[in-house]
């Protein structure tokens, strides 16, 4: 445990660093599910995750009225949820404008999955979970937060993946969750939220022709081969997200 403190320590603070800075894809604050992940951020959350402490700390303390770093987390400091869907996450994502129905909560599983852990830091309520309708295969959820939401896609091989990304880049289509599965090597499975009005995005292969790939609810999701990129034509023009390769090999992740 001792000697993980240190490549933890400098992943979470990479993270919060990122976060500040409101990056447009956050690697380290993107999880996979459904395989075995390396890297020292994806390790401190499964050891926070399984145990609430990590080299003798223990995770408890006071509660912050705003969102705070996932080192602070660490540390001990707890934040409040979010109360309500702002303005500012509902205006361009028609998703977060709709009254919420039953079928949006989330599994309590991926309640506890997501929150036992220094995602918790971006101060996402579960309570305030919309899952994105009409997709055909595999859910997706998005869970607003404090300046933050945060993104849960489960696909139906590929396992699946969590982010918590800005307001800001989230409206600007720049949110992607990937999956991978051991059992299914060289699958990869991608999700995104785009804007309003942006019908289809175009997710081009590395390996294969370009596919359009339709989006409910402000939400797209595909699964495929080998690495991939993700564009649309949104609001303020062309986007293209990523360049996602996939794992060159078993517990290995190259993101974005």
């Amino acid at each position: 445990m001792t000697l993980l403190l240190p490549e933890i320590d400098e992943a979470l603070m990479l993270a919060a660093e990122r976060r500040s800075r409101s990056p447009k894809l956050s690697p380290r604050w993107m999880r996979r599910r459904g395989r075995t992940v390396s890297g020292p951020l994806v390790v401190a959350l499964a050891l926070l995750g399984a145990s609430g402490s990590i080299g003798g700390l223990a995770l408890a303390g006071t509660f912050s009225g705003t969102a705070i770093s996932p080192q602070a987390w660490v540390d001990g400091q707890r934040v409040q949820s979010e109360p309500a869907i702002t303005p500012a996450q509902s205006a361009d994502l028609a998703i977060l404008r709709r009254p919420r129905v039953e079928s949006d909560a989330l599994p309590a599983s991926v309640v506890s999955d997501m929150f036992d852990n220094p995602t918790a830091s971006s101060g996402a309520n579960p309570s305030l979970s919309r899952q994105a309708q009409g997709l055909t295969s595999g859910a997706a959820w998005l869970v607003p937060g404090d300046g933050m939401i945060c993104f849960v896609a489960r696909f139906p091989v590929a396992g699946g993946g969590e982010t918590c990304q800005p307001d800001a880049t989230v409206s600007e289509g720049r949110m992607m969750a990937v999956g991978g599965n051991e059992s299914a090597p060289g699958l990869s499975g991608v999700a995104g939220v785009v804007p309003d009005g942006v019908n289809t995005v175009t997710i081009t292969p590395s390996n294969g022709p370009a596919q359009t790939v339709p989006v409910h609810d402000n939400v797209y999701m595909a699964e495929l081969g080998g690495g991939f990129s993700v564009s649309f034509t949104g609001p303020d023009g062309p986007v293209t997200v990523g360049e996602y390769q996939p794992p060159t090999s078993a517990g290995t992740v190259a993101a974005p």
